[in-house]
């Protein structure tokens, strides 16, 4: 599966098949090529070697926001910082309602938060035992910088848990508006749910 599949969530189009031709000349349809099945798929010493990258950006980011904090004489800030995903599914052509990334201030210091912005923003379940289990992390840039509310999160959640991504791409503001907030363009519910649905009922692809 190429990246580009694995990041917009899709399978490749089926051919399109035509009648064969009654002529004896005519020639047989080349056989499909297949790319090696090991094209894509990292080795041991690069899964790694992220590993370790992943660790190294986490514990950095950890010890600025410890330091962020106690220079302030604020409560500890929480860092999480995201492994790469390996299914994503591209939410951002749905029809979409625009929704506060709450929380900031508990996950990224004052000074990081334009580092950690993009016009596009990465939904996750959340799953940090420190905080609420009915919440939807969002990341920029693969830090977690916010959440969304408890009651838009829960109308998502159980439409989102059902496509089964590890992430799912949405459009969002690339910096904060004149009150300091930060907004993504989540889908509506109605139009997940028949996203959700339509995805339900395709046929699984070999």
């Amino acid at each position: 599966m190429s990246l580009v599949e694995r990041l917009f969530g899709r399978s490749k189009p089926t051919p399109q098949q035509t009648e064969p031709d009654a002529s004896p000349e005519a020639a047989a349809p080349p056989e499909p090529v297949e790319a090696p099945i090991n094209a894509e798929v990292p080795t041991t010493s690069e899964i790694f070697l992220s590993w370790v990258a992943d660790l190294d950006v986490e514990r950095e980011a950890r010890e600025r926001a410890r330091q962020y904090a106690a220079e302030r004489g604020l409560p500890p800030l929480t860092v999480r910082v995201l492994g790469e995903p390996e299914h994503v599914v591209d939410l951002r052509y749905l029809p979409t309602m625009r929704l506060r990334i709450t929380a900031i201030e508990r996950h990224v210091p004052h000074d990081e938060v334009d580092a950690h912005t993009a016009d596009s923003y990465l939904l996750v379940r959340e799953r940090d035992p420190a905080h609420h289990p009915h919440l939807v992390a969002v990341y920029g840039r693969r830090r977690r910088i916010g959440h969304l509310t408890e009651s838009k999160s829960r109308g998502l959640l159980p439409l989102l848990d059902a496509l089964g991504a590890d992430a799912y791409l949405v459009a969002g503001t690339e910096a904060p508006d004149a009150g300091g907030r930060l907004w993504v363009h989540a889908p509506k519910v109605p139009a997940l749910r028949a996203f959700a649905r339509d995805r339900a009922a395709e046929p699984e692809s070999n």
